[in-house]
């Protein structure tokens, strides 16, 4: 009933109960995935809402109000006397160069279950350039992601070297920070101080030279070559973790460990402020100026704000608007 919809109460972060997984079976059904389905309302089913409401051009702020929560019951479990039309579409998709199935899903906006259903034989991790794969659309018939408004482009600046050279490793990279829980936003700001950094690649020495103390994704400085003694550290854990400190997943492991448990983190929190808001950030020069402060603590002769900013926008569309 219509005074029922008006009545409902408010659901955000923090939310549990029923309701909250009547909303993430919605938004998995829909192809906007919650991730798992544990009446939690966290930041993964929160991002989800954020793309539901800007596919149906709602208001964007990830909180399941009267408009939203109205909208989203269309997708619910169909009940009886009040079935939905839920029967499965697809089109068919000719795999290309460079593409993965957490590629595709985003570019066709259903999730990664739902294309592995469709295709019971797929072999996600050996996609064959030109193979045709089945792509479901959502309920609503769409079937391709919807085209709300690019970010806006730095304000202000100039980059002398804004053009980004494409790997593996920028998707690699990209999908450790969204497993974690970290907003498009506050990845894509991460990203770009990596990318201003060492170009994604764990290997980098700063200038190609050995002698400077720069290494590895975000330039952590060697002691033994007049820096502050971070490359040591990280060298240590690669050991008792029996990792190489080259790789690239290690030294992921490494930069979130001293946004979290080292006894740096201190000064990283009185910059950066909780974690847990950092992660939620929308603003993604925000979110390039507080991790470059936070973490990087580049010198300010070479901050370069502006191609941070470049990279960062680069790297949102990349992989949000694609």
């Amino acid at each position: 009933m219509a005074t029922a919809v008006i009545t409902r109460p408010i659901f955000k972060i923090g939310s549990k109960g029923p309701d909250v997984a009547s909303i993430q079976k919605a938004l998995q059904n829909v192809g906007f995935s919650p991730g798992r389905i544990d009446s939690d309302f966290g930041l993964k089913t929160e991002q989800a809402v954020r793309d539901f409401q800007i596919h149906h051009h709602l208001k964007v702020d990830g909180i399941v109000g009267k408009d939203t929560w109205a909208l989203l019951q269309k997708y619910s479990t169909p009940t009886e006397g009040g079935p939905v039309n839920t029967t499965p579409q697809v089109i068919k998709y000719k795999v290309e160069q460079g593409d993965s199935l957490w590629n595709i899903s985003r570019k066709y906006n259903v999730s990664v279950d739902a294309i592995k259903k469709a295709n019971p034989d797929i072999e996600e991790k050996n996609l064959q350039i030109g193979q045709v794969i089945k792509i479901p659309k959502a309920p609503n018939g769409t079937s391709s992601r919807p085209t709300s408004p690019l970010p806006h482009p730095p304000s202000s600046g100039h980059c002398n070297h804004p053009d980004v050279k494409w790997s593996i490793n920028h998707e690699k990279v990209w999908n450790f920070f969204k497993q974690k829980g970290f907003s498009d936003e506050a990845t894509a700001g991460i990203m770009g101080n990596i990318q201003q950094e060492s170009e994604m690649d764990p290997r980098k020495l700063q200038g190609n030279n050995p002698n400077k103390p720069g290494r590895g994704l975000c330039q952590w400085e060697a002691k033994s070559r007049g820096g502050s003694g971070r490359w040591e550290q990280l060298v240590n854990y690669a050991q008792k973790v029996r990792k190489s400190e080259w790789d690239l997943l290690l030294q992921l492991e490494y930069l979130l460990k001293e946004l979290t448990v080292i006894p740096d983190t201190n000064y990283i929190r009185r910059s950066l402020g909780p974690l847990e808001d950092f992660m939620r950030l929308r603003d993604i020069e925000k979110a390039v100026v507080k991790f470059q402060e936070a973490f990087e603590r580049a010198n300010p002769r070479y901050t370069d704000y502006p191609c941070r900013f470049v990279f960062a926008y680069k790297i949102y569309i990349r992989f949000v608007r694609a």
